[in-house]
């Protein structure tokens, strides 16, 4: 094939001969834990695990739990002390956390003290309308118009953002 990406796969492959280790016994070949992806590992553990990897892992691990279908493994992860501003405007935004997630991103007052984590959580459709609104007016007039014009927030708060950028207009 002469697509570009295939051959950047092919010169990337460095043919590990540890990555695969084979058992003659039951005559198998199975992957070594090192060369899993982390989604995978993640996958396999229990509920308790899951918990307990969110409060201590590492960014790369909280910011797959965060999507975990378990309420509670996904809000341990965004409780985590080892959150950073950086994770949180990726969790803000990110369309694919619970909204109960991320409305406990715009309760967190050390991680609101960021405009980019406010402007996440504003132009996430799947924040809540009422935790929106609190933070409209901490936007400038540029963002205010971008809300107004988006197709991806709530129609009510377009309207309030379209009410806002009309009012400062007349001023």
């Amino acid at each position: 094939p002469d697509d570009v990406d295939f051959d950047d796969t092919l010169a990337a492959d460095d043919d590990d001969p540890d990555a695969i280790e084979h058992d003659p016994v039951k005559n198998e070949e199975r992957v070594r834990e090192r060369h899993i992806p982390l989604s995978m590992k993640i996958s396999g553990l229990s509920k308790s695990k899951k918990i307990r990897l969110a409060q201590i892992g590492s960014g790369a691990a909280r910011a797959i739990l965060v999507r975990d279908n378990d309420r509670q493994v996904a809000m341990t992860a965004v409780r985590s002390p080892q959150l950073t501003i950086g994770e949180a405007t990726a969790i803000a935004h990110s369309r694919s956390v619970s909204d109960e997630v991320l409305k406990h991103v715009a309760q967190s007052r050390n991680l609101t003290r960021s405009a980019e984590v406010k402007r996440a959580l504003l132009f996430n459709p799947k924040t809540p309308f009422t935790v929106s609104l609190t933070f409209l007016s901490h936007m400038n007039h540029n963002d205010m118009v971008a809300i107004s014009r988006s197709r991806n927030v709530a129609p009510q708060l377009k309207s309030a953002a379209l009410q806002r950028v009309a009012a400062k207009e007349k001023k």
